[in-house]
């Protein structure tokens, strides 16, 4: 899936850019080829990969990317004025049934929140804090309150552990199940998603000023 998340991406980018009706239709045609392949409705999970017939077969995930999913699917929401498409918010309720803590997200996971990999990479941190961020805006009025405050102890989580521990600017990337670091470099890839989380951090708290939170 992951190849197909970042050209739908791409496509959402595009359509920014240009406006042009020919792009929103080819997103809308590869998220459907997204939903019907990848989309666990049953597991509540994003697949990872299917085999040669497009069967989804797994029994494992990785919360990152469905909280990725999470976050694109509101992107959509917004830029093509549509309702948040369902199956975000069975990705989120099903990620929040891991109760995991903020700043914790594992690599993989079974579909019973079975440890598969527990090491923890940066990545997977800013697409669950996106993903909070989504609900909260776009997301049904029961879940948003929590939302928001989980969103703020994500981003929390992230910069005392994540970001103040190494130099000025730089990012710790990768820890063990121990919370020992495994990782002794800094990933160029990682600038993507911390510029991203950045952009959305500043976008969405303009929009959250807006809904009323009990």
């Amino acid at each position: 899936q992951n190849p197909h998340t970042h050209f739908f991406e791409s496509l959402l980018v595009l359509y920014k850019a240009t406006g042009s009706p020919d792009v929103r239709e080819r997103a809308e045609l590869l998220l459907n080829f997204i939903r019907d392949t990848f989309f666990d409705e049953r597991s509540g999970v994003v697949q990872e990969k299917v085999n040669p017939t497009l069967e989804m077969a797994a029994s494992e995930y990785e919360p990152g990317h469905s909280m990725e999913w999470v976050w694109l699917l509101g992107w959509r929401s917004r830029l093509f004025k549509l309702p948040l498409d369902p199956f975000a918010l069975r990705l989120y309720v099903h990620y929040r049934s891991a109760g995991l803590a903020e700043g914790e997200t594992p690599m993989c996971l079974t579909v019973d929140h079975r440890p598969v990999d527990p090491t923890r990479r940066l990545w997977s941190q800013t697409e669950a804090l996106k993903a909070h961020l989504a609900i909260a805006e776009l997301g049904p009025a029961e879940l948003a309150p929590s939302a928001v405050e989980r969103a703020i102890e994500c981003g929390e989580a992230i910069r005392r552990d994540w970001l103040e521990p190494t130099v000025a600017g730089g990012w710790l990337d990768h820890f063990d199940e121990n919370g020992e670091m495994i990782a002794p470099d800094m990933p160029a890839s990682m600038c993507y998603h911390l510029y991203v989380l950045a952009a959305e951090l500043r976008r969405s708290s303009k929009k959250l000023r807006k809904r009323r939170f009990d």
